[in-house]
């Protein structure tokens, strides 16, 4: 089967969206010799799209065969970003009948190079796009002809109302062949818009089962010095403020004074509200500051690493299409406390395999761990059915036959 796959960053790109397309086109190349290519930019993240001076992946990589996927990659239009910016804050706050259409064109990514490619896809053949709201969903579209079928995969965060409340988004998955959902909420929020349920499908994200278990659980803990009695939290993410670390932080340090025995590993790509992370890390008293590792980005093996040998996976935050970093934790068997957002509680059962909690209730999340802290039994019991549910729902192997499966259907 011949497929393109539309993303705006792959690998080195850094991200969930850009990891798990890199990861899927992988798996049906290996699995099934399908023919698949990648439409992607240059941009290590979406700052790119906005600003000229950000780094670019080098122009060496423009055309590459990676793993068996043919890579593309596009030069996007940045030069007017300002302009863009202003035209979306006026019809904004004048909320003229554009606004949606400006939001879209500011967002980017912007290329013509992309569009003219994506017009001349010939059938037969599928094209998958992930995720909005940026623009290349909506160029996928220009390739939506007899012989070639559009499949959007839209990984909608419902509680950013400012970029997916947009009726463009709607507009482009009722111009889709199938839509594919990351949770039943978010099928079913889509049926609330008026999607055809039919053309709704709900596969999820996948991960790699560790194939060792946890017995790596010391290599992590060995390197910073992590004694066996102490009881190490994880936090790996984009480091921004959305997903909560600021709260991880600070109950963390209200807990170190009833439990000396923590320690905190931060980890993932940064972002500019890093600064304002360092600052209060730099206000921690000098025990604390010793406690607490902050790491920036990490390969896949050192987050294997640190989820290996961690106790409890920690991640509060406030906007999800899903949460691939609870299902990665529970692939090592780890507890999780997360938020509890629609999409998120659509995926934990509370005190089956995770606990919510609000985002930004630091009280509540300093009550979760010490319900953690304290009772070993429910860590190993949510860690337990986290793991039987990822190894029943989302492996790469079950989710990359999945999205096959919808791929096969449209090309019958």
């Amino acid at each position: 089967m011949k497929i393109t796959h539309i993303v705006q960053g792959y690998y080195p790109a850094h991200g969930g969206t850009e990891y798990f397309v890199k990861r899927l086109s992988e798996n049906l190349k290996s699995v099934y010799d399908d023919e698949v290519s990648v439409l992607t930019t240059f941009a290590y993240n979406i700052e790119l799209f906005r600003n000229p001076k950000s780094k670019k992946i080098n122009e060496n990589h423009r055309e590459e065969l990676v793993n068996g996927v043919n890579i593309k990659r596009f030069d996007v239009s940045n030069k007017f970003w300002f302009v863009r910016k202003i035209l979306y804050g006026f019809s904004k706050l004048l909320r003229l009948p554009l606004k949606e259409y400006f939001q879209v064109y500011y967002l980017g990514p912007n290329s013509s190079e992309m569009k003219k490619y994506i017009k001349g896809i010939s059938g037969p053949s599928i094209i998958m796009a992930s995720s909005f709201p940026l623009m290349h969903m909506y160029y996928a579209l220009l390739g939506k002809k007899e012989g070639v079928s559009v499949v959007l995969h839209g990984a909608l965060h419902v509680e950013d109302k400012e970029n997916y409340e947009n009726k463009r988004i709607f507009e482009a998955i009722r111009l889709c062949d199938s839509y594919i959902a990351n949770t039943l909420f978010e099928k079913e929020y889509l049926i609330d818009k008026g999607i055809p349920e039919d053309k709704i499908k709900v596969i999820g994200i996948g991960v790699d089962l560790p194939l060792e278990g946890n017995k790596n659980r010391e290599k992590f803990r060995n390197k910073y010095s992590i004694g066996r009695d102490e009881i190490l939290f994880a936090f790996i993410g984009q480091q921004a403020f959305h997903k909560g670390i600021l709260n991880v932080i600070h109950s963390f340090n209200n807990l170190t004074e009833k439990y000396s025995n923590l320690k905190l590993v931060i980890a993932g790509a940064p972002t500019s509200f890093e600064s304002k992370i360092k600052e209060e890390l730099a206000g921690l008293d000098k025990k604390n500051k010793k406690r607490i590792i902050h790491l920036g980005v990490i390969s896949e093996d050192e987050k294997n690493d640190i989820l290996s040998g961690c106790d409890i996976f920690v991640s509060p935050s406030c906007r999800e299409s899903f949460g691939i970093t609870y299902i990665e934790a529970w692939s090592h068997r780890k507890p999780v406390i997360a938020c509890n957002i629609a999409a998120v509680s659509s995926l934990i059962d509370e005190y089956e395999d995770g606990l919510l909690i609000n985002f930004g209730d630091e009280k509540e999340l300093e009550s979760a761990c010490v319900e953690l802290i304290e009772d070993s039994y429910l860590r190993k019991k949510l860690g337990y059915n986290g793991f039987n549910k990822v190894k029943n729902n989302y492996t790469w192997d079950i989710v990359a036959k999945k999205f096959r499966d919808v791929y096969l259907n449209l090309n019958k």
